[in-house]
């Protein structure tokens, strides 16, 4: 007689409860410990991308480098999370199980988060960042991927809100706990005052995305000319900063979500039933489905995520070079001001939980971008007319309708396009990339050759286009849906037995491990 579990032998009662039940409280079971790790993984993705920005200066100092060059790191790294979600989707569908490649993209950031405040040559430094982010978008791609797949409906739904509630939770947290390694705050003060004093008015070194050394207007006394005059107080600073300790403790973190993701190949877990409703919940997922995603759906799904997504990183990104250059506040304004946006993107994205549950995915998304546009055209009559409070009011209400963008797209697109595979999860993530690298060249050019107008025009029209592209998207896949009512009605979930047979001897649904 075989054990329980082996899926060779059928047991239909065991100690007067079906073995189907058993195995579905079991699998119930494993699935919240899969989210929890989940969970945990984000949280520590979070906190890496948090302290980036916090030890910004201290890299810095470290390698003698000035703001211009050192903004190489975040245009870097997002070029690599570009060819790292290239790559990673295809890996993840043709080798499979993408718990392994999680724990593979986590152990490869881990491994060099310690090196990086080592580094005293600039462009070593460099290539470590490009490796790293490399690693974590792979981590990225893989979560998403098996989370998108682990729960049905609308649970599956809230966890992925909350999934990404828990990246922002992580990104809060880092830069309390990075502060105390830092180079202390006089000198800190001192060098951006320095620097201040031979630039024009400019705030992008407490942002942690990409920023183009264009966006520094120089003065005749050109920032390598401070550098080379300061070698000393640099020396001084880069040897008092403790920093490497920070990203010790990030790596560690990061080391325990590698293990935990490793420990989770022990507890396999299924993300589809297969074509019997009294086979097992134990199957794994399907590769694909047999219903066709036309290319005109998948393109304008591309769309709408390359414009919903970008203009988002876009505004964060160039917020505080504008409210400075724009509307002269000081420095000390327009950090509280990215900091009231990053609270509004927390708490939205908490709150995302709860209204996922009671609104379609296409309620949420048209909701928050109609929000978003009306933000934005509220921030520029703010700007025209100098109203600081409608500032602070505008870009808190930003933040708050663009924190349930992405996740809600993705379940969107899992419920438009059938079951998400690894290619569609990466074609995703390079859809917003884009917008990302190409407005972190763009925006900056305008403001300074122009206007700093142009950073709003801008993502006002890109938001308008991303609008338009989503109620395309929508209508597309209504008609799509009226002519095909199967089409998009598949769920991945454990009990709503699929419809698709292969002509295998068992006549069980083809599928491959999510494992």
């Amino acid at each position: 007689m075989k054990m329980d579990g082996d899926e060779g032998q059928s047991h239909p009662m065991i100690n007067g409860v079906s073995k189907d039940s058993q195995q579905e409280r079991l699998d119930h079971r494993r699935r919240w410990l899969h989210t929890i790790v989940l969970y945990w993984g984000f949280i520590a993705m979070g906190w890496v991308y948090g302290q980036r920005g916090a030890a910004f200066l201290d890299l810095l100092l470290v390698t003698d480098m000035d703001v211009a060059l050192g903004s190489l790191l975040f245009t870097l790294a997002a070029v690599a999370s570009m060819m790292g979600a290239l790559v990673g989707g295809f890996v993840i569908d043709k080798v499979g199980r993408p718990l392994l490649q999680m724990a593979c993209g986590m152990f490869v950031n881990a491994l060099l988060l310690p090196l990086i405040p080592l580094c005293t040559q600039f462009y070593l430094m460099a290539a470590l960042f490009f490796a790293s982010s490399l690693g974590l978008i792979v981590f990225d791609i893989a979560t998403n991927l098996v989370m998108a797949n682990l729960w049905k409906g609308k649970q599956g739904h809230t966890f992925m809100q909350g999934l990404h509630f828990c990246f922002a939770f992580g990104a809060i947290l880092a830069p309390l706990a990075t502060e105390p390694f830092l180079a202390s705050r006089n000198q800190d003060t001192s060098f951006l005052s320095s620097i201040e004093n031979r630039t024009c008015d400019d705030g992008i070194l407490q942002t942690t995305g990409p920023h183009p050394q264009d966006d520094l207007e120089m003065s005749n006394v050109t920032l390598p000319n401070y550098t080379n005059g300061a070698n000393e107080s640099l020396r001084a600073d880069a040897a008092e900063t403790q920093v490497f300790y920070a990203f010790l403790q990030s790596s560690v973190f990061c080391m325990s979500s590698v293990l935990l993701s490793l420990l989770l190949l022990l507890f396999p877990v299924t993300a589809v039933a297969t074509a019997n409703s009294k086979t097992s919940s134990h199957a794994p997922i399907e590769r694909d489905v047999t219903a066709t995603r036309p290319l005109t759906l998948v393109a304008r799904v591309l769309v709408a995520m390359f414009y919903m997504f970008g203009v988002t990183v876009g505004f964060y990104d160039f917020l505080m070079p504008f409210v400075v250059r724009e509307l002269n506040w000081d420095k000390a304004s327009g950090a509280r001001l990215l900091a009231v946006f990053w609270m509004g993107f927390a708490a939205m994205r908490l709150g995302g939980v709860v209204v996922v549950r009671l609104f379609s995915p296409s309620t949420i998304i048209f909701t928050c971008l109609a929000i978003v546009m009306t933000s934005l055209l509220g921030l520029l009559a703010a700007s025209l007319h100098h109203l600081d409070w409608a500032v602070w009011a505008t870009a808190c209400t930003v933040g708050l309708s663009s924190a349930m963008l992405f996740p809600t797209g993705i379940i969107y697109a899992g419920e438009r396009i059938g079951p998400l595979t690894g290619r569609l999860m990466s074609i995703f993530f390079i859809a917003a990339l884009v917008t990302t690298i190409m407005n972190s060249q763009l925006l900056p050019q305008l403001m300074q050759r122009y206007d700093n107008k142009w950073y709003l025009y801008i993502i006002i029209i890109q938001q308008g286009v991303g609008i338009a592209s989503f109620v395309s998207l929508h209508m597309v896949t209504m008609r799509l849906k009226k002519a095909n009512p199967s089409l998009h009605d598949r769920e991945i979930n454990i009990d709503k037995p699929c419809d698709k047979k292969d002509t295998s001897k068992n006549g069980e649904t083809t599928l491959v491990k999510l494992l």
